[in-house]
């Protein structure tokens, strides 16, 4: 999934990680599984269900794509991949997108060197 759509695994590591050991795991949000992904990212996509780990990680992270392309600003998109449906800003979604962000980029730290 991270090939296919030029993501660096080290971030989608990082979501994952954010998010817990339970693929099963949803939030008050609705957001499911792994990667989070929100019950109206995962209606755009023609997955049967029940959706396999597989499946639920390939929608987070082509979403998270889309939204890094279209915003340009890797800080911006994780906001939005977080943020619950039909809202346009959510504190605990802020927080745990800076999170996010600040953690991958110490990764990215590390990995270089």
């Amino acid at each position: 999934a991270c090939d296919i759509n030029g993501i660096d695994p080290l971030l989608v590591y990082t979501i994952i990680s954010a998010a817990g050991k339970n693929t099963y795991t949803i939030d008050i949000e609705g957001a499911i599984g792994y990667m989070r992904v929100k019950t109206d990212v995962a209606s755009m996509h023609p997955y049967r269900e029940p959706l396999t780990v597989k499946d639920k990680i390939y929608m987070g992270v082509s979403y998270l794509a889309s939204l890094i392309e279209e915003r340009d600003d890797l800080e911006s998109a994780i906001e939005q991949y977080l943020t619950p449906p039909k809202t346009y800003y959510s504190a605990d979604s802020s927080a745990q997108s800076k999170s996010i962000y600040y953690n991958y980029i110490g990764l990215l730290a590390d990995r270089s060197k």
